[in-house]
């Protein structure tokens, strides 16, 4: 019996999705890892990349570990996880959501200057509507932190 089968049978299933979580966390850092290949600039982040004379040997080694962990994978039978998209999105605005709710109740602030908090208000209701319409497109369900102020 090939070593891999040894081990598919042998880890239990509770075992297996613990191992198969900190892979996933381990391929998910190897893709960010390339992704600091390339600059990035946002409203809140400004990143070079990295040295160009780095990106060859970064790629081939993120690409060995990624084999390594595919591997692994294989060997301990850990099947791939499909991710629903739409629930993803859904998740996604949930937690936009919340952060907007968190900015028109900043904690230990209560005594906010008046201006902003009314800047904060405008601002929510803002991102509340467009936050809705894109839950709408993604087929979520809207329910308004402005609304529910």
């Amino acid at each position: 019996m090939p070593e891999s089968a040894v081990l598919k049978l042998e880890i239990r299933s509770d075992e297996r999705r613990r191992l198969g979580k900190h892979l996933y966390i381990m391929e998910d850092a190897c893709l960010r890892l390339v992704d600091l290949l390339r600059p990035f600039d946002s409203s809140f982040v400004r990143r070079q990349p990295l040295p160009l004379e780095k990106a060859e040997q970064l790629q081939r080694s993120v690409a060995r570990m990624r084999s390594c962990l595919s591997m692994a994978a294989w060997d301990l039978g850990l099947q791939k996880t499909h991710q629903d998209a739409r629930r993803e999105a859904v998740s996604l605005v949930a937690t936009m959501r919340e952060n907007i709710r968190q900015l028109l109740h900043p904690h230990g602030q209560d005594g906010a200057p008046k201006d902003l908090v009314e800047y904060l208000e405008n601002l929510a209701r803002e991102l509340d509507r467009t936050l809705n319409e894109i839950d709408r497109t993604v087929g979520g369900t809207p329910s308004g932190a402005a609304a529910a102020s």
